[in-house]
């Protein structure tokens, strides 16, 4: 039976596995996000003050939607490794 020390470090791993997850799904979506601004910004003759995000192109979007959903659900799977290391105690 493990001591009470390897269960906190155990718990002390989940949560910074959490956070590193958590941070990779965010990174994932921002990037996404970014890549997709700057592809509205280009077909826009890289006027950055006038840039529309275009909701209707759905070419485009059907490029940048599976990798922010993606993004999404590691966030939410960092989230739950993150949190659910604070159930198992400190």
């Amino acid at each position: 039976m493990p001591s009470d020390a390897a269960a906190r470090r155990g718990g002390s791993r989940m949560r910074l596995a959490g956070r590193i997850v958590l941070g990779g799904g965010l990174g994932l979506c921002l990037v996404t996000f970014a890549g997709w601004v700057w592809l509205n910004a280009y077909a826009c003759a890289c006027a950055f003050s006038k840039v529309r995000l275009r909701w209707e192109d759905t070419e485009a979007l059907a490029a940048f939607i599976p990798p922010f959903g993606i993004g999404v659900v590691v966030m939410i799977l960092g989230g739950t490794l993150w949190f659910g290391g604070w159930a198992q105690g400190p």
